[in-house]
């Protein structure tokens, strides 16, 4: 999860930025997020306009901005394919770059009528899931991992597959379910934790602008979660004051550590390797010279499927002088710089929840329930 604190105060940011947000706004913290990082204008100055709905030129251009952090002054160069189908507009120039990436494209359909109509909320977590899963799978296979676990089918409660039908007829009639190709792309985000099945619910109603910078962030910040990147909330994070604290009292099987503790856990970690060795690459590229896959903070991770070979994903502490050198940490165990060690592929995201959750259970943290596993090693909480 993003941290609570980071997230009430991009809140408050917001009501004092925005005239028409108030303290009630459920996406008050992204409406700051889109101020910040300018990922799509406001039409007016101080109104967000969160629940406008947002066509398929500006959910495309949203997209692009965030990913690239352009501006007007570094708009990309026209696409002249792409503009000679859908028009020249102020958002065609942002838009183009995606265009690969949605559902209704130039190749199916994406015109200038289409361009300026409202994109359904299917159509975005599509164009995200499609983007993302992408992305993951060239980052899968170009650092030499053997494991692409997000391509496993999931079923999905709030939404059907409908087949082979299409898209219009799937919208005339959201009852159908959507067509597969789409659904896929649902299963893909599901599977990788992007989204959650209630964000499915309504796939066939506009997409707002409060709701398209929200689904961008928490799907951004888990997808780079899982691959080990960032997340877009760091500039911002940068200017929060956090506690002092000792990497070296992490409990390792800890349930849960304080955002902030945890964040002020990892800047140090950062600042200490940087100042030790002129930098984080320096550390990383020692570490892989002597066998590691990477780094994390001062420990060296070896990966399932790499490093590790067909054992399970650990990494070793590896600040010298420190009473915890050479200790062993496992998946689902929480790291002296304050993370929560998930491993290198999805699957072993999941056995860390799996394994936290289960600490949780014997440690008489749940209350009045009851956790099983199921056939797949999943565990599932009960309420008595």
């Amino acid at each position: 999860m993003m941290v609570l604190s980071s997230v009430l105060k991009l809140g408050e940011m917001s009501i004092e930025y925005y005239a028409d947000i108030d303290a009630d706004y459920a996406n008050a913290p992204y409406a700051t997020i889109n101020a910040y990082f300018e990922l799509l204008p406001d039409q007016e100055e101080r109104q967000f306009d969160g629940d406008v709905p947002l066509s398929r030129a500006q959910a495309m251009t949203l997209i692009m901005r965030a990913m690239t952090q352009v501006n007007e002054a570094q708009a990309p160069e026209t696409d002249s394919d792409f503009t000679a189908k859908v028009g020249e507009t102020q958002y065609t120039n942002f838009a183009a770059p995606m265009d690969e990436y949605a559902y209704v494209n130039t190749s199916t359909g994406l015109n200038e009528e289409t361009f300026t109509s409202a994109m359904s909320r299917g159509e975005y977590i599509y164009l995200l899931a499609n983007y993302y899963s992408q992305d993951y799978q060239a980052y899968m296979d170009n650092n030499g991992f053997k494991n692409n676990t997000y391509l496993e089918d999931v079923v999905i409660s709030t939404v059907s597959d409908a087949g082979d039908i299409s898209f219009s007829d799937a919208i005339s009639d959201p009852g159908k379910g959507v067509p597969s190709d789409m659904y896929k792309a649902f299963e893909i985000a599901t599977n990788m934790e992007l989204i959650s099945e209630s964000d499915l619910e309504d796939w066939d109603a506009a997409i707002t602008k409060g709701e398209a910078v929200r689904l961008f962030t928490t799907m951004s910040f888990m997808y780079y979660h899982v691959a080990g990147d960032g997340s877009l909330m760091d500039e911002i994070a940068e200017n929060i004051i956090y506690p002092d604290v000792n990497p070296e009292d992490v409990d390792p099987k800890a349930t849960n550590i304080d955002g902030d503790i945890a964040f002020a856990l990892g800047k140090q970690e950062f600042n200490e390797v940087t100042e030790e060795y002129g930098g984080y690459e320096p550390w990383t590229g020692y570490a892989q010279s002597q066998g590691a896959d990477g780094t994390i903070g001062w420990c060296w991770v070896y990966d399932t499927g790499k490093g590790a070979g067909s054992e399970e994903s650990y990494a070793v502490y590896m600040k010298e002088g420190s009473p915890r050198y050479g200790e062993v940490f496992h998946v689902g165990d929480y790291l002296p710089d304050g993370s929560l060690f998930t491993g290198a592929n999805h699957q072993e995201y999941r056995i860390a929840e799996n394994r936290i959750l289960l600490r949780m259970y014997e440690n008489g943290e749940l209350g009045g329930t009851i956790v099983t596993e199921d056939e797949n090693g999943m565990l599932h909480i009960i309420v008595e």
